[in-house]
């Protein structure tokens, strides 16, 4: 630990009493929390209150010392973030992006040993070393999935779309040399044939299940559609048409309660949402941002849209926006700009896979936590307009095309638990200035 000379307490001193009137004192101290992997024994995430630093105080330094590895891989699959939980937040929002200053570490990788410091701003110039509120000191502990090869797909295909879960997943049409009607089903190992479409569609939705799932929109040149059909497990019926004819929409929901959010056809790109009752489509409210080859999660009153591409540009973009059932509001960011990719998942637990960049495929991952979304690691193969299903902890992504070549590879995602760490210890050290 360095030690802080005259001159930089000095600083801080001025700085508080510039911020909030001149006090007699600066007082100099630390917290010091020794935590082991037998202190990790629950879940995906773990959060641990290491204490309360005071009202008016700077943070100065942070540092954690990694005496054994948490994970015996290289692979980085649990994460560390450190930060401030202020108590005058309504909601559990640790650790709080849309404020960086609650901030000190984050996703700091386990998988290896040393010393980590954080330097504080001694300056006062910025909010990210600043406290005016009580607030508690948080670490919190994340475990993160990982990809594995699962069967392939019978035919090889992209702009196809999915649903159902990791251990029955549908693909559904797409295009290979020619617009597919045909179907598979996942048991968990292996793809089978299943019922045929009656309309084969390049990037048509979906949501349900194997045995009770909708398929909509789509388009085989040059014709657009509207029409849904839904599957009882054996054979696709004719349902109600949507309100627009569109391709690559985002979809999520059930059968009986699907939801279909922008896309886009000649007329140009849509902001809509449409929602599914098992017989007919209605229209409700609009995305803020208009997009195609957009991502979506949740059900029907509770969702969420996430990248795209704009209308006359084609820009991909890493907007997020929450549907109430009514309207949309807009949401933290993916890390990155995205389009066509996979996504499953609930608004609180959302998984968005693979896609594209500018017209290249890229194999990201990022996780959706309700508020903040997270890098996770990366699939084997890179892939665009590729299908996804299943949930955050347990996800399929299939199909899709790389750079030239269209693609049977079929790849599970799975979400390990901090209970099932053998091994790791650290010692953390914050130290702060105060009145």
């Amino acid at each position: 630990m360095s030690v802080l000379g005259y001159s930089a307490l000095s600083k801080i001193k001025k700085n508080l009493d510039a911020e909030f009137g001149t006090a007699q004192s600066t007082q100099t101290k630390s917290i010091i929390s020794t935590i082991s992997y037998s202190d990790l024994n629950v879940g995906k995430t773990f959060t641990i209150d290491l204490g309360t630093i005071p009202e008016n105080s700077v943070l100065i330094h942070s540092q954690v010392n990694i005496s054994e590895p948490f994970l015996s891989s290289a692979s980085d699959t649990s994460y560390l973030s450190v930060g401030l939980g202020t108590q005058e937040e309504t909601e559990d929002e640790f650790p709080v992006e849309r404020d960086y200053r609650h901030l000190i570490f984050e996703d700091f990788g386990l998988n290896n040993t040393g010393i980590y410091e954080y330097q504080g701003e001694l300056t006062g110039t910025s909010d990210k070393t600043l406290n005016s509120f009580l607030n508690s000191l948080c670490a919190r502990f994340d475990m993160l999935g990982v990809w594995s090869t699962g069967g392939s797909l019978i035919t090889a295909r992209y702009t196809c779309t999915g649903c159902g879960s990791q251990s029955a997943g549908f693909a559904i049409s797409g295009y290979q040399s020619s617009t597919l009607t045909s179907c598979e089903t996942y048991n968990g190992s292996s793809w089978s044939s299943a019922g045929s479409l009656s309309t084969g569609r390049r990037g048509p939705g979906s949501c349900g299940t194997v045995d009770g799932a909708l398929c909509f929109g789509g388009y085989d040149s040059p014709t657009y559609y509207s029409s849904t059909e839904e599957y009882n497990g054996t054979s696709w019926s004719a349902g109600g048409s949507l309100n627009s004819t569109k391709r690559y929409v985002g979809s999520a929901g059930s059968q009986t309660a699907g939801l279909c959010v922008g896309g886009v056809d000649l007329s140009g790109t849509y902001s809509e949402t449409e929602l599914y009752d098992g017989a007919t489509w209605s229209l409700s409210g609009y995305m803020i941002t208009a997009r195609h080859y957009v991502g979506a999660a949740g059900l029907t009153s509770n969702a969420i849209s996430f990248g795209g591409q704009l209308d006359s540009s084609n820009d991909d973009i890493n907007i997020t926006e929450y549907f109430n059932g009514l309207l949309w509001s807009a949401e933290n960011n993916l890390p990155a700009v995205i389009s066509a990719h996979g996504a499953c998942g609930q608004v609180g637990d959302a998984l968005s896979s693979g896609g594209e960049q500018d017209g290249t495929a890229y194999p990201y991952t990022y996780t959706y936590d309700g508020l903040n979304w997270r890098t996770s690691n990366d699939m084997s193969v890179a892939r665009r307009t590729c299908a996804s299903c299943g949930t955050q902890t347990s996800a399929l992504n299939f199909g899709g095309l790389d750079s030239s070549t269209y693609k049977n590879t079929n790849e599970e995602y799975t979400l390990s638990s901090l209970s099932t760490l053998a091994q790791g210890s650290l010692e953390l050290q914050i130290t702060y200035s105060h009145r």
